[in-house]
């Protein structure tokens, strides 16, 4: 969202956005490396992975194959991907453990502030990937003209795997949920219609008015920029524990006292 702000004010959100974003990506890199392990799929997909570990699924996973086929079957032969459409298992995923990479999207500014494309960050959230396939290696890959298209094929089919993994896995979206980093799932413009899943947390943030944007990229000689924490809305972060608390007790005739 974009907001009324002085660049004085923004180098202000700037200082108090790097002190919180080392203090939460921390905290939310803790929690997924300690989730991590849930998240292998090879208990969910067996043998059409090729992957570390030797779990065994519990439920046949045909069914959850062949969803990733017909969603795979759907994006490659479109854009930006145009590679085959024939799939052989298994998928080679030498790396699954969890990473998280920060989102960013594209802001085109007005005309009066030039029409440039800046390229935003949104610190607080993230993609969520297998480390053998994050989205920096699928975005390299898609901007080279002589790419593999084997490895490309293999990017698309782990980033469907880990999305057809986590819909098995109420439990483990649940805990996410609880620790106030829910799991989303999200298109971006640079890879189609390929599902990504995105890690939010609910720290608020927000991006300047576009001459503010083109001053402050202006002043770092890149056409980037990171959102900065919303201050004001700092206050509105829910707790949804606390929320589960007040319910039952007005429930039952009482008020949850104000801290």
């Amino acid at each position: 969202m974009s907001v009324s702000i002085t660049m004085d004010r923004l180098l202000v959100l700037r200082r108090l956005t790097r002190a919180l974003e080392q203090s939460v990506t921390g905290y939310v890199r803790g929690h997924v490396t300690a989730l991590s392990p849930l998240c292998r799929p090879r208990p969910i997909l067996g043998d059409f992975v090729q992957s570390p570990g030797k779990e065994t699924p519990s439920r046949p996973p045909d069914r959850v194959w062949k969803e990733v086929e017909a969603a795979y079957e759907a994006l490659a032969p479109r854009a930006p991907f145009s590679i085959a459409r024939d799939l052989r298992p298994p998928v080679d995923i030498p790396g699954t453990t969890l990473d998280q990479s920060p989102l960013t999207y594209v802001h085109s500014t007005d005309a009066a502030n030039g029409g440039r494309r800046i390229v935003v960050t949104k610190p607080f959230e993230w993609i969520l990937s297998y480390s053998a396939a994050g989205p920096g290696a699928l975005r390299d890959l898609l901007a080279d003209k002589n790419r593999d298209a084997g490895e490309l094929q293999r990017l698309v089919l782990v980033t469907l795997v880990l999305n057809a993994v986590l819909k098995q896995l109420p439990g483990v979206v649940a805990l996410f949920a609880d620790l106030r980093i829910p799991l989303d799932t999200r298109r971006a413009p640079e890879f189609g219609d390929l599902p990504l899943t995105v890690l939010a947390s609910a720290v608020p943030t927000l991006r300047p008015p576009d001459d503010v944007l083109v001053q402050s990229t202006e002043m770092t000689g890149t056409n980037t920029f990171q959102e900065v924490v919303d201050v004001d809305r700092l206050g509105a972060i829910p707790d949804p524990f606390r929320a589960r608390v007040a319910e039952v007790l007005a429930a039952n005739g009482e008020q949850l006292p104000s801290a």
